[in-house]
């Protein structure tokens, strides 16, 4: 069973903010963090993407073509893009997910995105605890910098993640979308039997690992996730790829700034 606390939330963030601000040490991964909802001054609205409009074809290139593009489906919630605001990596994200920026001072930095609102979270949870109901995801964005850039990406997380509650199991480089990447799965003990969590490392520049963590981690595979991360945009580039999947609806009663018209 996967649960959610508040207690260990904090537990969590104490131990991400002491090894982010002192610049050493490792953290724990896998610990599932709570719904950190966005509070208002910090809440960003993502610019939303034009629909995209297929090219008309002659009916000869429409039959003989399979390839032809079709018309975009009238989905209720589009897709957004958003830049992040202090190290300008980018993806796209469904238009109902709620973002906490990145912090603009410190020495490495978090950014956190989920698909629920502070209002859902308090009505599905009990006492700070909650079992992610009807399809809820949060996706974790953190950045290590100061890595050298002579050395691996799998030899520079053992600096960052490898202490005597948590080691690397194994590394796989792997592609999302047109990125290279590795996937890394980690064990804990920290809370006494060995748990297991898969995550995602791009290496954005030369000298900065980005750490992408999926809460509930069973949900790391699912169309949306992978979308997610197949946009993923390094800092230089310029275009942010739009998702061709339905970027679904979000789990509960959701009263944003986009989707549907309100009656």
């Amino acid at each position: 069973m996967q649960t959610h606390t508040i207690g260990m939330r904090l537990l969590v963030l104490f131990l991400l903010l002491a090894s982010v601000s002192s610049g050493c040490g490792s953290i724990e991964i896998g610990l599932e963090p709570s719904a950190t909802p966005a509070s208002p001054n910090i809440l960003v609205t993502p610019t939303p993407l034009p629909a995209p409009t297929a090219t008309p074809l002659p009916d000869s290139a429409a039959v003989s073509d399979p390839a032809a593009p079709s018309p975009v489906p009238d989905w209720p919630y589009p897709w957004m893009t958003y830049r992040d605001v202090r190290y300008n990596y980018g993806m796209a994200i469904p238009c109902y997910w709620t973002i906490n920026p990145s912090p603009l001072d410190g020495y490495n930095a978090a950014m956190t995105m989920h698909s629920y609102t502070e209002a859902y979270f308090m009505a599905n949870s009990q006492k700070g605890y909650w079992e992610w109901p009807n399809g809820a995801m949060k996706i974790d964005w953190v950045v290590f910098e100061g890595v050298p850039p002579a050395q691996s990406t799998a030899d520079a997380l053992e600096a960052f993640l490898v202490n005597e509650n948590q080691y690397i199991e194994s590394t796989e480089e792997i592609t999302i979308g047109e990125t290279p990447a590795l996937k890394i799965v980690t064990v804990s003990t920290m809370r006494g039997d060995p748990e297991s969590f898969t995550a995602i490392v791009f290496r954005m520049e030369s000298d900065k690992l980005l750490l992408v963590s999926v809460y509930p981690n069973d949900r790391l595979d699912t169309p949306i996730i992978q979308a997610i991360l197949a946009s993923y945009t390094a800092p230089t580039d310029d275009t942010i790829p739009v998702p061709q999947i339905s970027p679904g609806e979000p789990p509960g009663n959701y009263d944003g700034p986009c989707g549907p018209a309100k009656p």
